[in-house]
């Protein structure tokens, strides 16, 4: 089989999301949204136009700011954790028992498969969402919240973010660029994408 091509790919990626994104906002109707989560947003907005304004100092900007994303994140956890669930049931449980396919994929014509022509694997699936799908950096983002103050949270939280933007960057870089197409969590779970005809 042919490796999937780097544009039918994300094209699949964007479509995936966005049935997570809508999966997630019809939950949200059912699981009532703790509201705390806007009243803090407005503070944070206000504080940033403070900080924009030279109204305070970088230290009193992440001093406050520290305190309001973590109670933000903090009062808006059972979303974090929905959200989880949601990516877990689609990129794992579903796409395991479709034959590798989520609905992206199975719209572009491609496929996830082992790397070695073998079965796939349930622990392959998992393995390739924890990179890819940042359920890893959800994991440990929402351990964090509960674990640590706000100070650590918020440089940890911080510093996870940009762990996982630099993973998809290099990643889609790898299934640009290299002749297999294989980004990092294709590595680490011995799987590939390939197209379906």
């Amino acid at each position: 089989m042919n490796k999937a091509y780097f544009f039918p790919r994300v094209i699949a990626y964007f479509i995936d999301m966005i049935l997570i994104m809508i999966a997630s906002y019809f939950i949200s109707f059912i699981v009532p949204q703790n509201k705390d989560v806007s009243v803090l947003n407005k503070e944070l907005s206000l504080l940033q136009q403070e900080y924009l304004n030279k109204e305070i100092s970088a230290d009193d900007f992440i001093d406050r700011g520290s305190i309001l994303v973590y109670e933000s994140d903090y009062a808006n956890s059972g979303g974090i954790i929905i959200q989880v669930i949601i990516i877990i049931l689609y990129f794992i449980i579903f796409q395991f028992y479709n034959n590798g396919q989520t609905f992206g994929k199975k719209l572009m014509g491609i496929k996830v498969i082992n790397n070695d022509g073998g079965k796939l694997t349930f622990n392959s699936m998992v393995y390739r969402s924890l990179v890819i799908n940042s359920i890893l950096v959800n994991f440990i983002s929402i351990c964090c919240l509960y674990f640590m103050n706000a100070s650590s949270y918020y440089s940890l939280a911080a510093a996870t973010q940009v762990v996982n933007g630099i993973i998809f960057v290099v990643t889609m870089i790898m299934v640009m660029y290299k002749k297999d197409g294989r980004g990092i969590h294709d590595i680490i779970s011995g799987t590939k994408v390939v197209m379906v005809k």
